[in-house]
């Protein structure tokens, strides 16, 4: 089995998908390890990974190299002899906006590595020979997939509510949860008005619309204010 430690640190782009810490469900403490080893114990569990996940978005390349700090403490031979490899999970940010800056993957890289290699120096001080290099697993999953498609939607409703300009959709949260989910913003082109082939001429630029789903639902928002170069029409 792998067993999934809860490495006591809180980043992430949005409380809901921060995995790490007091306020959340996700793994187990690290000062329980005298309970999980008895457990292992009891039952005669092999355990041959430990695993980590701080969170999602996580820009700070400090937050992670923690994580990693911390998940090692647990990943020793007197704990768990058929330990093999050691999961760091992922959470690299993705920048959504034009501000964001990605995780720094190969400096995170260079720093992992390095404290693979202290790790590994510590254990054979220990252990001698029987010290194992252990296999550095990550799931690097939306860093990898994030940017490699778009959702194409047709605006079939353009009216005005009072002050708000509101631009309907065909789509919705069900192919796009995340902004009403986490608030999360998502750079939305008006594909139209950007062809240079169909382009029509533009009464107003820069107008302000709520971008909206065509779920029953308020929250079924892909953009609120979004403010928008040129009209958007049916």
């Amino acid at each position: 089995v792998c067993l999934r430690f809860n490495p006591n640190v809180v980043a992430g782009e949005n409380e809901k998908v921060r995995t790490g810490g007091s306020k959340t469900k996700f793994g187990i403490l690290l000062e329980d390890i005298k309970k999980v080893l008895d457990i292992v114990g009891k039952h005669r569990l092999r355990v041959v990974g430990v695993h980590e996940h701080t969170g999602s978005g996580i820009g700070s390349a400090d937050a992670i190299i923690t994580s990693v700090k911390q998940l090692l403490t647990v990943a020793k031979r007197e704990y768990f002899p058929q330990l093999s490899f050691v999961d760091f999970g992922g959470g690299f940010k993705v920048p959504f906006r034009s501000s964001d800056k990605r995780t720094p993957i190969k400096d995170i890289g260079r720093k992992v590595c390095a404290e693979l290699q202290r790790h590994f120096e510590q254990e054979r001080q220990i252990h001698g020979d029987k010290a194992v290099r252990l296999q550095l697993r990550l799931e690097p999953g939306k860093w990898i997939i994030a940017e490699s498609g778009s959702l194409l939607v047709t605006v079939n409703t353009v009216k005005w509510n009072k002050e708000r300009r509101i631009a309907g959709t065909d789509s919705g949260f069900n192919h796009l949860i995340r902004p009403t989910l986490y608030n999360a913003y998502h750079h939305i082109r008006n594909l139209t008005a950007d062809s240079s082939d169909t382009k029509p001429k533009r009464e107003r630029c820069d107008v302000v619309y709520d971008i909206c789903g065509n779920i029953c639902e308020t929250g079924d928002l892909f953009a609120s204010d979004r403010k928008m170069k040129c009209e958007i029409h049916e």
